[in-house]
């Protein structure tokens, strides 16, 4: 079978607006299997985007956590997020 993925690397949210944009246009498909989360997991995300990618399988990259540097990577808000628009 054929398996779409999507690597946001350090996509930000204006730039998922307009993938979101195309993606309504029919100019660019961005549903995905599997997601690699932009930023970590931050709190930087739009809803409108991750219901376009609707993806059954959300890989968050984190691990970014030290006593001098706390980021709290991925924000619950996000993972929620991620369950209600995912497949």
């Amino acid at each position: 079978g054929r398996v779409r993925m999507l690597f946001a690397g350090d996509l930000n949210e204006p730039a998922e607006q307009i993938l979101v944009a195309e993606h309504e246009a029919g100019r660019t498909a961005l549903t995905a299997e599997v997601f690699k989360v932009p930023h970590h997991g931050s709190a930087d995300f739009s809803v409108p985007f991750l219901k376009a990618v609707s993806p059954v399988v959300s890989i968050i990259s984190s691990g970014d956590e030290s006593a001098k540097n706390e980021h709290i990577h991925p924000r619950a808000s996000l993972v929620g997020a991620l369950s209600r628009h995912g497949r």
